[in-house]
């Protein structure tokens, strides 16, 4: 246990039979409870000694490993920034359905057509269901309209499409 000094506090202190200490390791780890028959490292420095650590800083290897994490965390954002661009799209679409059903009476059956010709057109040009894709345009069009700073952080890559709509679904 090296690096580590144990405090004698409550000495004998017995818990199911066994005797125990608190262990302060000199790095602030805060005080844990170590039992003394069987002293095992409970968050201090550890003896890496003989060890082979994975990647380590300088090597060839670690470089490589930096370079995908960099790549696939700017993919990842782009993939949100087209994620945010993606509801909005559905939302304008959802807009145009709103308008067009607008300019028809109130009464007519063909009204009650427009969402559907819009969800089947957007189904169409995502390869789903016409069901699936009116999910996705309500979701879209109240995430973008009753979550605006939702859509902004997605925008901005700060947060995903899964993200988004459990701030939705929370409301």
């Amino acid at each position: 246990m090296r690096n580590q000094r144990v405090v004698e506090k409550n000495a004998g202190d017995q818990r199911n039979g066994v005797l125990w200490r608190e262990v302060d390791d000199e790095c602030g780890v805060p005080l844990v409870l170590e039992n003394t028959a069987e002293a095992v490292n409970v968050g201090g420095p550890i003896d890496t000694e003989g060890m082979s650590t994975p990647f380590p800083p300088g090597t060839e290897q670690h470089h490589l490993l930096d370079d995908v994490v960099s790549r696939l965390s700017a993919t990842e954002q782009r993939i949100r920034e087209l994620e945010a661009r993606k509801l909005s799209l559905l939302a304008e679409a959802r807009g145009l359905a709103d308008a067009e059903r607008a300019r028809m009476p109130a009464d007519s059956r063909s009204s009650e057509m427009v969402h559907r010709a819009v969800a089947m057109e957007v189904g169409v040009a995502l390869g789903l269901a016409d069901r699936s894709a009116e999910q996705l345009i309500e979701r879209a069009s109240r995430i973008c309209t009753d979550f605006p700073e939702a859509h902004d952080a997605m925008a901005a890559g700060r947060i995903g499409l899964a993200h988004a709509c459990a701030v939705a679904d929370a409301r």
